[in-house]
């Protein structure tokens, strides 16, 4: 990129929408700085860190960032996600009867306040276009969407697929608000042989996902395929890589991150 190209991206005061950064140094440095007026994939298998990773991203942006959310997550009810972010906002693993009265009375308060004020959060599934309406009005700063399939109600169709993230693509670029979904893998090392590491051909139609999606993320946890110790002879049960395997803007690359037992990510070396 060249200096009047950085320019637009970061400092030109007509823009709508500020970048909307993670707080994970690494990640921005990939992403340029963060996210904007772009349709991001989080992909992989179940049980990799697709929903854990949303989570974080949301706690980051509308919790210690202050901005607002639009978020879809069909698969989880209103009090579990309650309990996440609760647990996240706190740093604390423990049940709220186990916690200090003061630091659960503390973490209630933002966790109301963030949801009151800066988040708007639906547990069903819900049509597509209502939602990004919805997110607009909201004027929210990003969208969260859990799950694409659930919240699309797909049933592996091309031109339902191919529409939807269409209209996905074009309403981040005309709002400028940056546009994440949860996509579960539909191959695996099983199917397509090779190793366990994901690919890009193991999202459905990666070649449809790769016309609209700025960024393709996939999530790859050891331990899910039973790999107990990584090559440096760390235990793997709170390690997950991520992999920003497409980028518009920006690089590519490997991240790591350690899970805490609060359920928050914190960017580890590798």
């Amino acid at each position: 990129m060249n200096f009047s190209e950085l320019f637009q991206h970061f400092l030109a005061t007509d823009q709508e929408s500020p970048i909307l950064a993670s707080g994970y140094r690494k990640l921005d440095q990939l992403a340029i700085g963060g996210f904007k007026d772009e349709l991001v994939v989080i992909g992989g298998r179940p049980t990799h860190g697709k929903t854990a990773l949303m989570l974080n991203l949301i706690l980051r942006f509308s919790y210690m960032q202050q901005q607002k959310g639009f978020v879809v997550m069909p698969m989880a009810n209103e009090e579990y996600f309650a309990r996440q972010m609760f647990s996240m906002i706190t740093g604390r693993e423990e049940e709220v009867s186990e916690l200090p009265e003061d630091v659960a009375l503390d973490g209630m308060t933002d966790l109301k306040d963030m949801l009151k004020n800066r988040l708007k959060v639906l547990h069903r599934p819900a049509n597509l276009k209502e939602v990004l309406t919805m997110a607009k009005s909201w004027k929210a700063s990003y969208v969260m969407l859990d799950d694409f399939f659930q919240v699309i109600d797909f049933l592996y169709g091309y031109k339902l697929y191919h529409e939807s993230l269409k209209l996905v693509h074009s309403f981040a670029k005309e709002t400028q608000i940056p546009v994440f979904i949860g996509l579960m893998s539909t191959s695996s090392v099983d199917k397509r042989g090779g190793d366990r590491m994901p690919e890009l051909m193991d999202l459905f139609r990666s070649d449809i996902l790769c016309q609209y999606a700025h960024k393709v993320i996939q999530l790859y946890r050891p331990m899910a395929y039973g790999i107990e110790w990584n090559m440096e002879g760390e235990p793997t049960d709170n390690l997950v890589n991520l992999d920003l395997q497409k980028n518009s803007i920006g690089k590519t690359g490997m991240l790591s991150f350690e899970i805490h037992p609060s359920g928050r990510w914190e960017e580890r070396s590798i």
